[in-house]
């Protein structure tokens, strides 16, 4: 892999092994929505989510082993609820519900 070109920043070209942690600035495509959430189901509040955004991108969630309980299971009940399609990728066998 030495000599290998890494792209690690957008325009910006290294051959050397930089950190994958990619430290600039984004903005969001779409605005805040600011509802209450209290005593709301997730499909209510999924309402406000922009899923034409995302016509063209696959999501993927990386997990590890054992983390489950502990990660996966709030991930899919909050942040990726609203989510119609998600991979999850683990490096063990698991099945969830």
């Amino acid at each position: 892999m030495l000599g290998q070109t890494f792209h690690t920043f957008p325009g910006k070209l290294s051959t050397s092994f930089e950190s994958d942690v990619f430290d600039w600035d984004t903005r969001s495509a779409f605005n805040p929505v600011r509802q209450d959430i209290e005593g709301r189901s997730s499909e209510e509040l999924c309402r406000a989510f922009p899923k034409h955004l995302l016509q063209e991108i696959q999501p993927v969630l990386k997990t590890e082993h054992g983390l489950l309980e502990a990660r996966v299971r709030p991930q899919l009940e909050s942040v990726s609820a609203c989510l119609d399609t998600l991979i999850i990728v683990s490096d063990v066998d698991e099945e969830y519900q």
